[in-house]
Parts: structure tokens; C-alpha cells; sequence
């Protein structure tokens, strides 16, 4: 009864992405993509235009590749289909703003007005997916989701601060534990992201030599229109299996439970230092509040006395002269 009922659900919600998707047509092209949206999206396609192809292009120049291929955007306009859309495709896509079906190489995203700010950064973020895929056949998931959150503007110091903090809790993800599949766990997922990121930060901090010698080769296999096997790659590039460098990097990660001290040592003295300049002030003006008065024969004494001085001075440099 359980499983007739559950195929009765699957039968009703199943046309809800199709009709979305039929209602849908090109609202904007140009050499990166293609925007599908129905009429009461178009404006937000236009709008979206140009300060994501530059985005677009600026990845390009940074990473010294450009697919000759364009992407399909597909702008979904309401929550129900959307959520209809992400049935059987795991938790963490259905609970998601957007996400980039490799089956079909199409980018699927809310409307604006379900996601609020970052839509821009979103659309990067899937666009690295579709970039990412279309290079190599074989690259990991947190590849895929470490370039696609670093390169698509998501990834700042608050990222650092988050991913110690888990790390000082003794909360990780071993980098040669996240080929494949997304944690099951969801309270996991933004360590995933945080892990994914870093693991990115770090190439780009402490080996650039051998990241820009692994783009340099994907350039070279555009140009033969060649997709590329990840793990080769890298071994080239870095002289060292995908494998070595994950458990190079988890050794790296686990020293980084220290730094979390150091930055929240650091951020306290930072957080005090105005009450400490305004507890040294108070104090100060207590004792001055408390000094006795000097008695006003005394003060009249002290000026005659300054203003003898000054004249006698003034007299000795004038028999000087």
C-alpha cells in the first residue's frame, strides 16, 4: 500500500519540472551560456547578463582555459517545482539554491526571489562545476566543490575561522574520505564545504608551482579537445599521486587545531584593548580628580617668581648684546 501510494506521489509531482521547464525559453545567450527562463523571470536573466560573464571571464584569465562550449542556465520559477526537480538526487541537493546535473550538463537555480543575496556567487559556483566536469572524468568531489566555493567569491577569512574551530573540537574529514559522496550526516555538510575550500587555499599557498603546471596541461589538451583523467594529471603536475597529497594535506589540517588558539588568543587582546585604554583613562582621571588644590597665595607666588625669571633673563641678554 506504502509503495502504491509513494508512486501515486511520484506520478503527480513528477510533471511539475517538466511544465516548468516546457514554459521555459531562451531569455539570454551569449558565449558562456544559455538562460532559460519563463516570462516572469526574463528580467533577472537580462539583469544577470553581464556581471556574470565577466565573472565567467575573469575565471577564465585565472585559470588561463576557456571551453569552447556553452552552459545551460535553467531559471526554475517557483519552490515547488524545484523541490519536485531535486527528487532522488540526495539530500544535500534537494535542500540546495542550485545544482549542476552531469547527466544532462545543465545548470538548474531558483529564482532570485527564493535565494535572496549571492546569486551571482551561486551561478559561479555551478558554472565551476560544469567547467570542472568538462575538464576531467575523474575528479573528486572535494575538487569539484573546493574550486567551485574558492573561485566563485564564497571562500573568506570567516572560512579559516570556521574550519579551526571544528578542527579544535576534534571535528574532520580526511581529504582521501570525500572522493565520491557527500557526508551522510548533515550537520557535516558545511565541514565538507570548509574542508573542500581549504584543501584549495592550500594548493594555492604552499604549491603553485606545480597548480599552474597542471592548468598549463589542461590548456594544452583543450586545444586537442581532449578530456583529461584527474588522478594523471595531477601526478604530473605534482609530482605525487592524488592520494599522497590527501594525506600530505590531512597532516597539514590536523596542525592547524593550534592556530585556533592563536587567533582566539589574539582576537580577545584585540576585543579588550578599548576597555583596557578606557580603565587606564578612568584611573587617571580619578587621581587628578583626588590631588590636593594648590593654595592661591602659593599660585600667585609661583607666577611672580616665573615672571622675575623671565625678566632677568630677558635683562642678561640685552647687557649681552
Amino acid at each position: 500500500m506504502r509503495l502504491y501510494a509513494l508512486l501515486i506521489l511520484v506520478a503527480l509531482v513528477l510533471p511539475l519540472p517538466l511544465a516548468a521547464e516546457s514554459h521555459s525559453r531562451i531569455s539570454l545567450q551569449n558565449q558562456y551560456f544559455r538562460v532559460y527562463s519563463q516570462p516572469v523571470n526574463d528580467a533577472i536573466a537580462q539583469k544577470i547578463g553581464d556581471p556574470l560573464s565577466r565573472r565567467i571571464e575573469q575565471l577564465h584569465i585565472t585559470l588561463g582555459v576557456k571551453p569552447t562550449d556553452t552552459v545551460d542556465i535553467v531559471i526554475i520559477p517557483d519552490r515547488q517545482a524545484y523541490s519536485a526537480l531535486t527528487i532522488g538526487r540526495g539530500r544535500i541537493v534537494e535542500f540546495s539554491e542550485a545544482f549542476y546535473d552531469r547527466m544532462e550538463r545543465r545548470i538548474f537555480v531558483r529564482s532570485p526571489d527564493q535565494v535572496g543575496e549571492g546569486y551571482l556567487r551561486i551561478l559561479l559556483h555551478e558554472y565551476i562545476h560544469w567547467l570542472v566536469d568538462g575538464i576531467f572524468l575523474d575528479a573528486p568531489l572535494w575538487f569539484h566543490e573546493g574550486m567551485a566555493t574558492y573561485f566563485s567569491g564564497q571562500f573568506g577569512f570567516e572560512i579559516h575561522v570556521l574550519f579551526l574551530r571544528h578542527r579544535f573540537l576534534g571535528r574532520y574529514l580526511k581529504l582521501s574520505e570525500m572522493h565520491h559522496v557527500y557526508p551522510a550526516n548533515q550537520r557535516e555538510w558545511q565541514l565538507f564545504y570548509l574542508t573542500s575550500s581549504l584543501a584549495i587555499h592550500y594548493i594555492m599557498d604552499k604549491r603553485m608551482d606545480e597548480w599552474n603546471r597542471m592548468w598549463d596541461i589542461v590548456a594544452w589538451a583543450q586545444k586537442a579537445d581532449r578530456r583529461l583523467l584527474y588522478h594523471r594529471v595531477f601526478q604530473d603536475a605534482f609530482g605525487q599521486s592524488a592520494s599522497g597529497f590527501a594525506g600530505d594535506y590531512d597532516r597539514y589540517a590536523r596542525r592547524l587545531a593550534y592556530l585556533y588558539i592563536f587567533y582566539g588568543f589574539n582576537a580577545l587582546v584585540l576585543s579588550l584593548l578599548p576597555l583596557v585604554i578606557l580603565i587606564g583613562w578612568w584611573k587617571r582621571h580619578l587621581r587628578m580628580k583626588f590631588l590636593p588644590d594648590l593654595p592661591v597665595e602659593e599660585l600667585i607666588e609661583d607666577g611672580d617668581e616665573n615672571s622675575e625669571s623671565s625678566d632677568q633673563s630677558e635683562r642678561m641678554n640685552h647687557d649681552h648684546k
